[in-house]
């Protein structure tokens, strides 16, 4: 929360000087954030607060308490506005107010959660707001008594007919039918017809008693969350645990047990390579693990941390919608619960930056750390951990006994190919290895002779109803682009074909937001959905949109920053145009260990089958010694 205060006096402050009471608020901002906030958002501030306060006065409404930026509990999210008032009954209830400036926007066709407004893609502010509704009941623990949460859109500038369509879009969506929306002309209305369009007509001004409770009140999830969580999660078959993974999650169960009954610490670490099922038991661990000692009586809730926006997108949206967006969080933003046990769940931990990670910390404040990750896709000088350097974290943390690790063996990804991760990371290594892969093994891995075979092995897999992803190694300027324009196409191959043809391929890197058509229909997902949404097919992937992430078939172009010279690998950091990479300024002895890495995650993304392709002709003759053509 930014600021808090009686909706009369907020309103008073405003009138007098809006710029001094924004600039304010923009201090305090850069206190609580470390960073002030963007210019738009300023601008947003400056113009949307007003309007509301006036109307909220015009409508008697003065009285009300009003916390302006209410930030949600372990999302990074904010609320524009939220209100508090007591029902004749004695009950509070808040009421959560979003502002928009739209003077004009388009519902996207066909789905009618989505606006196209300026050059973004958004979520309808009714199905937002909703969202915050549920998040709030679910989040904020009032103990035995009551608490209502209401909702309300308020489209400041809006005339009419945006307004209608707007409220025509969610007309059959139950979560919005009880969310206002509010244009232009609806803020003229009568005293009483405006305080009841903003869903205050029944609300008197609370008690500082009362304001005081709420702010006090603990955030935490609710079990019904956590219930709700385990019956999806059980339910979705890539969710499903067996083998080696039932063995793990056995074993990590008993130490979280432990940790519940001695009421010490404890650290877990999870070492293991792509398709071992890391982020499966992660997220079988995160529903499941209140549940398992609630019977003992122990008040525990869980929190699964990342550092990869993909993977926290990906996981919200298959498990839990948006009121999952505080079980899911990113691990600089982590803040320790007060009060009850709390097991930290860390994923993906080898992409969390040294320079600012805090896993120390998190060992040092959960009841349980549990750590997963895998040496072999550190990507960046930056990042990364070895199983030695968690010992001495927990260590240093103070945490006794010593951890608990457990090794991953058993695949599913690579179609179940054991032999092919083995042979691919002696292959893509430091010692050079020149071992033949077999036309005959148990995954379908080939050369592609140039771009257009890529392509085409990759269209008729999606032809055929499979996912199919071409990803490249970051040797190609990125043109950024918003939602209303054309992609470019940045990733650019020319060669010579059999026949001396000079010929060109070219293709656009996956979209930073989602792509419409000129009928504001999706054609291109965000890139966090890239691997797993329609039209994602249509664009090249690169190492941190693929990671994590698993398709079926896909297709890899090595650039020409690892290349095969004299019997050895060779990198060439220059021509990876990555600007994390540019600002480090590695030389080829630093880079060529992250670069090996970083094929080596692309080739092993697909779980039935890959083809690459290396735009250096000498890699490329060096590949096809050691891979066999397969047929298309």
């Amino acid at each position: 929360m930014l600021y808090g205060g009686r909706v009369e006096a907020i309103h008073a402050e405003l009138t007098a000087s809006t710029a001094e009471f924004v600039t304010r608020i923009a201090d305090e901002f850069e206190k609580v954030s470390g960073a002030p906030p963007s210019p738009s958002e300023k601008r947003s501030w400056e113009r949307s607060w007003l309007p509301l306060l006036e109307a909220l006065v015009a409508a008697g409404l003065g009285g009300l308490w009003m916390s302006l930026e209410f930030g949600l509990p372990r999302t990074g999210e904010r609320v524009d506005a939220l209100l508090l008032g007591m029902r004749p009954d004695g009950v509070l209830v808040t009421v959560v107010v979003e502002l928009k400036q739209w003077t004009k926007a388009d519902v996207v066709v066909g789905d009618g959660l989505w606006v196209h407004a300026g050059d973004r893609v958004v979520a309808h502010p009714s199905w937002q707001v909703a969202g915050y509704e549920h998040y709030l009941r679910e989040w904020m623990d009032p103990g035995p008594r009551e608490f209502e949460v209401r909702g309300a859109v308020v489209l400041h500038d809006a005339p009419t007919g945006l307004v209608a369509e707007l409220v025509q879009a969610v007309a059959g969506m139950a979560s919005c039918r009880t969310v206002s929306l509010l244009g232009q002309d609806d803020l003229r209305r009568t005293k009483d017809e405006l305080a009841k369009r903003l869903s205050c007509a029944d609300l008197a001004p609370p008690t500082e008693a009362e304001i005081k409770w709420f702010l006090a009140l603990p955030h935490r999830p609710s079990a019904s969350l956590f219930d709700e969580l385990q019956r999806v999660l059980a339910v979705d078959s890539r969710f499903r645990l067996i083998g080696r993974q039932q063995d793990a999650y056995a074993a990590l169960l008993e130490a979280i047990s432990d940790a519940a009954r001695r009421g010490t610490r404890r650290v877990v670490t999870v070492r293991g390579g792509p398709g071992t099922g890391k982020t499966v038991i992660a997220a079988r661990l995160l529903a499941e693990i209140p549940g398992y000692v609630r019977p003992s009586g122990i008040d525990c809730t869980t929190q699964f941390l990342t550092p990869t926006k993909t993977l926290r997108s990906q996981l919200i949206r298959a498990a839990a919608g948006h009121t999952g967006k505080g079980l899911f969080s990113f691990v600089e933003s982590w803040k320790p619960r007060a009060g009850g046990m709390e097991v930290v769940i860390v994923d993906e931990a080898q992409r969390i930056n040294m320079a600012r990670h805090n896993l120390k910390r998190v060992m040092q404040k959960a009841a349980v750390t549990v750590v997963f990750f895998d040496e072999r896709q550190v990507i960046r000088p930056t990042e990364g951990f070895t199983v030695a350097e968690l010992r001495s974290f927990a260590d240093s943390a103070g945490v006794t006994p010593a951890p608990v690790e457990v090794d991953l063996q058993a695949q599913f990804r690579c179609g179940g190919s054991q032999r092919y991760q083995n042979w691919l990371g002696s292959v893509l290594s430091q010692s050079n290895a020149e071992v033949r892969w077999p036309i005959d093994a148990d995954y379908d891995f080939g050369v592609a002779e140039d771009p257009e075979a890529l392509q085409a092995w990759l269209d008729k897999h999606n032809a055929s109803g499979h996912r199919a992803r071409m990803t490249a190694g970051f040797c190609w300027e990125w043109t950024k682009t918003t939602s209303s324009q054309p992609l470019v196409d940045d990733v650019k191959i020319t060669w010579t074909d059999e026949r001396g043809v000079n010929r060109e391929w070219r293709r656009p890197w996956n979209a930073a937001t989602q792509v419409l058509d000129s009928r504001r229909r999706p054609i291109a997902p965000e890139s966090v959905y890239w691997a797993t949404d329609d039209g994602g097919e249509g664009q090249v992937g690169c190492i941190y949109t693929a990671q994590a992430m698993e398709y079926e078939y896909g297709g890899v172009i090595m650039g020409r920053d690892l290349v095969w010279r004299d019997g050895g690998w060779a990198a060439i950091p220059d021509k990876n145009v990555d600007p994390a990479f540019k600002k480090a300024g590695l030389t080829p002895e630093q880079y060529l260990p992250l670069a090996l890495n970083i094929y080596w995650v692309l080739m092993t993304r697909a779980s039935r089958g890959c083809r690459v392709y290396s735009v250096d002709e000498q890699t490329q003759q060096h590949l096809r010694t050691l891979i066999p053509a397969r047929a298309s």
